[in-house]
């Protein structure tokens, strides 16, 4: 199973995709940038989130759009990355109007990867700006890039027994409704495609060994937490052309989550601190529900087109290390 495909965003979203992938320390992030104020709300899956400026999220907070939208590696310290984007958005003068100046809001999730290659590492508010210089509509690929440059996936062994995890992309446009879906895939459990009963990417059975477990089967044993800590999350974000309010938003991401439930078994564990992040950049009218439902449906797209086009790294492999074609 192969999906090389390369995408470019509709500029009906007026949104670009910035990334840095620093691969020498296995880590890296992913900036959304938007043209002008949009709307979002946020879905917290999982117990174990690590997020900065996400109270702006809340459907009682004063702050009612967002101008970019950060998802980082290096756990709690690639947060700091966020001052990279809030330093490129208040030289554009993009954001809040204030008596005192332009005030950006950039809500930031990390996943954790610091203990993939280089122990500790993380972007930092250089790598962010950057990769805000350099975003982009076109031709964005997917798999070990960005954010999910330091992914792993199938981690109830430890990372020792793992898969490689990425970053996806999946689209929809039909009818004047567009809906876009970014995933980074960095999770405890295993990525798999029921309809043929095939674990795509997932836990090995020894370090030296490209022959996967079965996930549930350890579960079921009553060790679903041997090894896997908290260094797991799968990040999602969802952005639409439709027009929806904060409340809305927070309702469509909580539908788009389904899709990390049919991509990723066992999902929302303990041992993952999975959100799922939806943004309205438009006004064309549709269906909350419509939207909900094709967002779970590019969610899980994006999930396995995630592992599906990763790099293996270092020891380390991808899907297509294990199914060579």
């Amino acid at each position: 199973m192969r999906d090389c495909e390369r995408f470019d965003i509709p500029a009906e979203l007026g949104l670009k995709i910035g990334r840095k992938s620093l691969t020498d320390d296995g880590t890296g992030l992913s900036v959304l940038l938007f043209d002008k104020p949009a709307r979002a709300g946020m879905h917290v899956c999982s117990s174990a989130a690590g997020t900065r400026q996400c109270d702006g999220l809340a459907l009682d907070h004063v702050v009612q759009h967002i101008s970019a939208l950060l998802f980082s590696g290096g756990s709690s310290f690639g947060l700091d990355a966020s001052g990279g984007v809030i330093r490129y958005l208040r030289e554009k003068n993009i954001g809040t109007q204030t008596p005192y100046g332009v005030v950006p809001s950039c809500p930031t999730a990390v996943i954790f990867d610091i203990g993939f290659k280089k122990r500790g590492a993380a972007p930092t508010a250089d790598d962010a700006y950057e990769a805000c210089t350099r975003a982009s509509v076109q031709s964005l690929g997917c798999g070990s890039v960005g954010a999910g440059t330091g992914a792993t996936v199938g981690k109830l062994k430890g990372l020792a027994c793992a898969m490689k995890g990425g970053e996806g992309l999946a689209l929809y446009e039909k009818d004047g409704l567009i809906v876009l879906a970014l995933a980074v895939v960095n999770s405890y459990g295993e990525v798999f495609l029921p309809e043929v009963g095939k674990v795509l990417a997932g836990m090995r059975r020894a370090e030296d060994s490209l022959e996967l477990e079965n996930s549930l089967e350890l579960v079921r044993s009553g060790g679903y937490l041997a090894g896997g800590g908290m260094s797991n999350t799968t990040l999602a974000a969802v952005v639409t052309n439709a027009a929806m309010d904060k409340i809305t938003c927070a309702r469509v991401a909580r539908m788009a989550s389904a899709g990390i439930a049919r991509a990723i078994r066992p999902a929302f564990t303990p041992a993952d601190g999975d959100l799922v992040f939806c943004v309205s950049s438009g006004e064309f009218q549709a269906s909350q529900v419509a939207v909900g439902a094709i967002a779970a449906e590019l969610t899980e797209q994006a999930i396995r087109r995630a592992v599906i086009t990763a790099d293996g790294l270092d020891a380390i492999p991808a899907h297509k290390d294990v199914y060579i074609e």
